[in-house]
C-alpha cells in the first residue's frame, strides 16, 4: 500500500519541531500512559460507556495529537448524525481492543515492532524533533480515522522511540494490563570491567 498523501506532504516539510521543554523522550511515554489506560477498559469490570470514552479522547488522546498544526484538530472530525447507542460503543470498544490486543500480543512474543512501520505507512504518526536533539514520532488525528487506528497511533509513536523497551513488555489479555520488567542485569564480565575502571579512576 502507498503513503498516505497527507504523510508524503509531511516528510516533505521536514519534522515537526517541539516547543520547548517538551522531548521527544516525554511524548513516547505520554503516548504509552493513554495507550495503558485505555487498555486497562478491556476488562469487563472497567468496561467504558460513551462518556468514559470521551473523557479519554479528550484528556488522553486530543493533547498528543494537537501538538503540531498539521494534524486535524478533534473538533474538525465530522460528528456522527445520529446518537451513538450504548451496544455500538461495546461493539466499536471490542473490535478496538481485538486489534490492540493482537498488535501487542506480537509485540511481546515475538518482539516485531512492524506495525509501527504500517502506522508510518498510513499516515497515523509524523515526524518530530526536540530542541534538545532527540528525534521522533508524534501520533496524529486525521479525520475520518477508526478509533483503532488513534490507539494504535499513539502506541507506534511510543513503539518507534522506545523499540527496546517493547521487547520487555508483558500483556495481560484478560486485564488489559500492560507491564514492563525490568532490564536484565549487565553481564558478570561487564560488571568486572565497570569496577576496574572505576577503580583506576579513584586511583588518578
Amino acid at each position: 500500500m502507498s503513503i498516505a498523501i497527507s504523510q508524503v506532504r509531511s516528510l516533505a516539510a521536514g519534522p515537526f519541531v517541539l516547543p520547548a521543554p517538551r522531548t521527544v523522550g516525554q511524548i513516547g511515554e505520554a503516548c504509552r500512559e493513554a495507550v495503558a489506560a485505555f487498555s486497562v477498559s478491556r476488562s469487563p469490570e472497567a468496561a467504558w460507556g460513551k462518556p468514559e470514552l470521551a473523557r479519554w479522547l479528550a484528556l488522553g488522546y486530543r493533547p498528543l495529537v494537537t501538538l503540531t498544526p498539521r494534524t486535524a484538530p478533534i473538533s474538525s472530525v465530522p460528528p456522527s448524525r445520529r446518537a451513538v447507542t450504548p451496544g455500538e460503543i461495546g461493539h466499536l470498544m471490542a473490535a478496538t481492543h481485538d486489534r490492540l490486543g493482537e498488535v501487542l500480543r506480537a509485540i511481546a512474543g515475538a518482539q516485531d515492532h512492524g506495525f509501527g512501520y504500517e502506522a508510518i505507512r498510513e499516515g497515523w504518526v509524523e515526524r518530530c524533533r526536540d530542541t534538545v536533539g532527540g528525534r521522533g514520532w508524534l501520533p496524529v488525528a486525521r479525520p475520518g480515522m477508526r478509533l483503532v487506528e488513534r490507539v494504535l497511533s499513539l502506541l507506534a509513536a511510543d513503539c518507534l522511540v522506545h523499540g527496546s523497551l517493547y521487547d520487555r513488555m508483558r500483556f495481560d489479555a484478560v486485564t488489559g494490563e500492560i507491564a514492563f520488567d525490568a532490564p536484565p542485569p549487565p553481564p558478570l564480565r561487564a560488571v568486572q570491567a565497570l569496577t576496574n575502571a572505576t577503580a583506576l579512576t579513584g586511583m588518578r
